[in-house]
């Protein structure tokens, strides 16, 4: 009985000193992502999810950003996925996956749906409006493409090439005074 006592707690202690948690794991991420290490960041955030695999969505969302630089869209698409399923409230996860929708899987109206939706949870996102309008415009949609612009320059004045945008969209629409107008 000592016997299996002392062993017990031999392999408590071991465990607890040697084990790593969810979090240490996410850490271990978020260092070799500010190394650029992103290889080893998925890794990292993917013991984290092996660990809790509902717990944090941000380690999806890492990882999603990771399988990016890495060219991995389709598994970067589920992790966006996987983050809007755990906080459907995150609307960054919306943004980057319309981006991934947009430029490297070429599924336009997917890209203006999650756009959409980041714009409900977060009216005063100017990226979301101008990736919008961007997507818009790829599908010939320009006075809808014009208009979120237009709500994004409300947000950010700043942003000169929204206006260019503009003009050029009113251009396509051979609205030519209002293209030199803007």
């Amino acid at each position: 009985m000592k016997r299996t006592l002392i062993l017990f707690i031999l392999i408590f202690l071991a465990s607890h000193i040697y084990g790593q948690t969810s979090k240490e794991y996410f850490e271990r991420g978020l260092k070799k992502d500010s190394l650029k290490d992103y290889k080893g960041a998925i890794e990292e955030y993917s013991k984290a999810i092996e660990l809790d695999s509902n717990g944090t969505y941000i380690a999806y969302f890492n990882r999603a950003l990771d399988e990016s630089e890495n060219y991995d869209y389709d598994l970067a698409f589920a992790d966006y996925s996987k983050t809007i399923k755990l906080n459907p409230n995150y609307y960054r996860a919306y943004i980057n996956r319309a981006d991934l929708n947009k430029i490297y899987l070429s599924r336009f109206q997917d890209a203006i749906n999650d756009d959409s939706i980041a714009i409900q949870i977060d009216p005063l996102s100017d990226k979301a409006y101008k990736d919008l309008a961007d997507n818009k415009e790829i599908i010939r949609d320009y006075k809808g493409a014009i208009a979120n612009w237009e709500k994004a320059i409300k947000i950010n004045p700043d942003n000169r090439g929204l206006y260019l945008n503009i003009g050029i969209a009113k251009d396509s629409l051979k609205d030519y005074s209002g293209a030199i107008e803007v």
